[in-house]
């Protein structure tokens, strides 16, 4: 078989070459051993100029280049006056987050939400450049990756306490699935980065998080068959119709291209279920995704899109569509919730991730303003607020939400990456 090859930079120091024909999608198949090493101190050296950067002189004469401070392809977007805010903004929320971590190495948030809240963390401070095991984090972000890998209940299955029989929401049978999805995807992104015993146990751990969420991933459903593909709560709720639904399955389908990107084996007939299950969330009267078949939200288009392009399908009709209508809803005011289902900070970070996949004018219309509401709402210790339904999982969270929101353009965290 032929297989068409495109290297780029953002892709090499993902250590992985593109190729197109497998999954019928763009697959990342991995590097050798000896390859890959190359390119995770090439993606470190990267890490390490942004970290140059960020502590250089606000007030020097020179103009900074723009290209070299968003790490080499950030599509330029800001202004260096708007790129100095947001670099202030995103450093000053990593040194409160630092002082929410915990003697265990987890960062301050309720059991449910373990170790979820902590692998955001641990990501936000990824996608600015930090690494474990060195710099003034590093030592902190290897308790959080030990504290993550601990809350392990069963083969696959992170959580930091077992879910009860009955399905109730906010607790752990309702948050145990994006709470194993989010810290698989987190050990996935951070495994480049570590070595010796850690390294192994990350390893071990991101191939039992396959196995658990290829075993979780609802294949057959009799009476729904528009279900099948998707991702739900670890103990179903009585009261819905529907068995899955977009925001799991959003996180799921990132977890596994991460996965992928790193080199592990991903079972491609999971891929092909969640690929057929995305795409028939689009709802093509209003030109958005839903999170389950009915019910829309600005975040879940921003999901659907994430989610297409996860799965190798981000110019289809449905995904162009889609960011046209986000063009057409952006946000303009903090807080602000599109459809009962929204999640402010959850809804900007899906959103933001969907338009800088896409790049171009959805990611050059989208992300300064968005930037500018974001910092602009910043609380002066650093943090942001947890808002309406965010409220029970805690400020660390939406600070962790804003911050990976923030540094997309980066490029730093391999999912990132276009």
């Amino acid at each position: 078989m032929t297989h068409r090859l495109r290297i780029s930079s953002s892709q090499l120091i993902a250590g992985a070459i593109r190729t197109e024909s497998i999954w019928e999608m763009s697959v990342y198949f991995p590097l050798t051993s000896n390859v890959r090493s190359v390119l995770m101190r090439s993606f470190q050296w990267r890490a390490c100029f942004l970290l140059l950067i960020a502590i250089s002189p606000a007030n020097a004469e020179e103009p900074l280049d723009r290209a070299k401070q968003a790490a080499e392809g950030t599509a330029q977007v800001l202004t260096e006056a708007q790129f100095k805010d947001v670099r202030q903004s995103v450093d000053a929320a990593l040194k409160w987050l630092a002082g929410q971590q915990q003697r265990d190495g987890r960062f301050f948030g309720p059991a449910t939400g373990q170790p979820g809240i902590t692998s955001l963390t641990v990501m936000a401070f990824l996608s600015a450049g930090h690494l474990p095991g060195a710099g003034p984090y590093g030592a902190r972000l290897e308790r959080a990756i030990d504290y993550a890998l601990s809350c392990e209940i069963e083969d696959g299955l992170f959580c930091a306490e077992k879910a009860r029989p009955v399905w109730a929401l906010d607790q752990t049978s309702h948050t145990g699935t994006y709470n194993q999805a989010i810290t698989a995807l987190m050990f996935s992104e951070v495994f480049g980065e570590l070595k010796g015993r850690l390294g192994e146990d990350v390893s071990a751990a991101v191939k039992r998080a396959l196995d658990y969420s290829a075993k979780i991933q609802f294949r057959t459903v009799p009476g729904r068959p528009q279900d099948e593909g998707g991702w739900r709560y670890i103990i179903p709720n009585p009261e819905d119709r529907f068995v899955t639904d977009l925001s799991i399955t959003a996180w799921q389908v990132t977890f596994l291209r991460s996965a992928k990107n790193a080199g592990f084996d991903v079972d491609t007939k999971v891929v092909k279920a969640a690929q057929k299950y995305v795409k028939g969330l689009y709802d093509a009267k209003q030109g958005t995704f839903t999170y389950d078949h009915a019910r829309r939200s600005r975040g879940m288009t921003g999901a659907g899109i994430m989610a297409m392009a996860m799965l190798g399908r981000h110019r289809t009709k449905e995904v162009k569509a889609a960011a046209a209508w986000l063009r057409r809803h952006p946000f303009d005011r903090y807080g602000e919730r599109i459809g009962h289902l929204d999640r402010f900070h959850y809804s900007v970070y899906y959103c933001t991730q969907a338009m800088y996949q896409l790049g171009g004018k959805d990611w050059q219309q989208f992300y300064p303003k968005t930037a500018e509401l974001l910092v602009g709402n910043q609380r002066p210790d650093g943090s942001w607020r947890a808002l309406s339904y965010e409220i029970p999982f805690g400020d660390a969270y939406a600070t962790a939400m804003s911050v990976l929101s923030l540094t997309t353009s980066y490029a730093l965290l391999p999912i990132h990456q276009r």
